[in-house]
């Protein structure tokens, strides 16, 4: 399994635990990263900023997670 594809799983996982509709932020700890790699049994990236990093300039955010947002916030 690629980063890439550790770092989709990851970021939707914590996504999903705190997202509800009507929101237009979902803030989480890094620590959360690790726990769910734990809880997707995978291990846990060395470098949990490398996970937010990856989406905020190397990556796009999944669709699942890009279809929750209204269209002038993407």
């Amino acid at each position: 399994m690629t980063n890439g594809s550790r770092y989709v799983r990851l970021i939707i996982h914590v996504f999903e635990a705190h997202f509800r509709p009507g929101r237009t932020e979902v803030v989480f700890e890094r620590q959360e990263l690790e726990h769910a790699a734990r809880s997707l049994d995978m291990p846990p990236p060395k470098n949990l900023g490398d996970v937010v990093y990856s989406f905020r300039h190397r990556n796009s955010l999944p669709d699942r997670i890009q279809d929750t947002a209204p269209p002038d916030r993407m």
